[in-house]
């Protein structure tokens, strides 16, 4: 069976990052792990932790907005094979049923769930999943670790929003719909991926 890998960015969380934590404490699989990692931040450090199935890295350099470029970055380089990625955040909450309706499923590529949004003027929205943008969600999607390994999201040009004269490079990983984008670009890159939807709120996005 495949372990469910989390894999949690981290900035100035310190007094948050338990909610993430406690959700995977209470899981009633033990099949996961907890990669957290640390966009520059060495508070992460003043966290206590435990269990051995919870990791921390610590970067040299803070890699810029929401850690996006870090999540890129294990993919490509450290992500082990075998294992169901889910990129999520140290703020997020998840039920203690999520691992356990995943290995239901451990046949899949690509497994996806409901979710509810907590932030960002999304008040407690229940969004209902699509694999595509604005239905998908850093959190509420797992993949495999063979298949997120082959994704490739180039950079792209834009116009510049102080010159629209000028063309800009913009970067899907940093986009604000770089959890869209990506999952489109799994879809687009894979089309025969064998995928399923579980039709349950499993996750909030806090």
């Amino acid at each position: 069976m495949r372990k469910v890998q989390f894999f949690a960015t981290y900035y100035q969380q310190k007094e948050r990052v338990n909610t993430l934590i406690n959700s995977l404490l209470m899981q009633t699989a033990d099949n996961w792990e907890l990669v957290i990692c640390s966009n520059a931040d060495d508070s992460i450090n003043e966290v206590e932790i435990t269990d051995p199935r919870i990791t921390v890295k610590l970067t040299e350099e803070n890699t810029g907005t929401w850690g996006a470029l870090n999540r890129r970055d294990y993919i490509q380089n450290e992500l082990e094979d075998g294992v169901l990625l889910i990129n999520t955040s140290v703020e997020d909450y998840y039920i203690p049923k999520l691992v356990e309706f995943i290995n239901e499923h451990q046949d899949r590529d690509f497994i996806y769930w409901d979710f509810s949004h907590h932030h960002f003027g999304y008040n407690t929205n229940h969004a209902i999943s699509q694999p595509r943008i604005n239905k998908m969600d850093w959190g509420n999607f797992a993949v495999t670790s063979e298949i997120a390994k082959t994704i490739t999201m180039p950079d792209f040009q834009v116009p510049d929003p102080e010159d629209n004269t000028k063309m800009v490079v913009a970067n899907y990983w940093k986009d604000f719909k770089g959890d869209g984008y990506f999952v489109e670009h799994v879809f687009g890159q894979h089309p025969d991926i064998k995928s399923i939807r579980i039709p349950k709120i499993l996750f909030v996005k806090n």
